[in-house]
């Protein structure tokens, strides 16, 4: 009985030491133009499961490669897409290092417009369109009520201020509104 529990366990191993010797690691280092490591890059081999992340020195290491031909992808926000093809043999720890180039991103531009006067009236408007615009050119009805007659009337509440506002009525204490006939509830 021991010598098959034993002769079981030398075959295990061997068949175990087999199945590792066939595969490899793939590791290096990530880096962007000037030099500095690339932290959180994304590292992986295009068709299948493995993958790393990068840390903070910008090192990966991805072990348990099968031998063959791969794609290595690398990949982070703000950069572009970096693929290499590789060979990995059987037992092989293949370096791979990369460089990064930055990859222009365009956003949308952000427009942020404040009020110089100290005043009652409200003349522009940004909310009906992209482009400022006289309120009265508006193509939809627009009503302000502007911070300084908010504190005026010492309004607390957002029924107090919507008495300032055409169409705009109080159905409860609650925060309750009608709109033009249509009920907002406790907003």
């Amino acid at each position: 009985m021991q010598l098959k529990t034993s002769t079981l366990i030398l075959i295990f191993s061997l068949v175990l030491g087999g199945l590792h010797a066939q595969t490899g690691i793939v590791t290096g280092t990530i880096n962007d133009l000037d030099g500095s490591p690339m932290e959180f890059a994304n590292v992986s081999l295009a068709g299948t499961t493995l993958g790393q992340t990068t840390d903070k020195n910008g090192n990966y290491r991805i072990a348990g490669v099968a031998a063959g031909e791969y794609n290595l992808l690398v990949t982070s926000v703000g950069y572009e897409d970096e693929t290499r093809p590789i060979t990995l043999a059987a037992g092989q720890t293949l370096t791979v290092d990369v460089q990064f180039t930055t990859d222009a991103i365009d956003l949308q531009s952000v427009e942020i417009t404040g009020r110089r006067a100290i005043s009652y009236q409200n003349k522009e408007t940004y909310s009906a369109t992209k482009t400022g615009m006289l309120i009265k050119d508006a193509p939809t009805a627009i009503d302000f009520v502007t911070k300084e007659l908010i504190l005026d009337q010492a309004a607390f509440s957002l029924n107090d201020v919507l008495k300032n506002v055409a169409g705009v009525n109080q159905f409860s204490f609650y925060n309750d509104i009608t709109i033009r006939g249509f009920r907002v509830q406790g907003q």
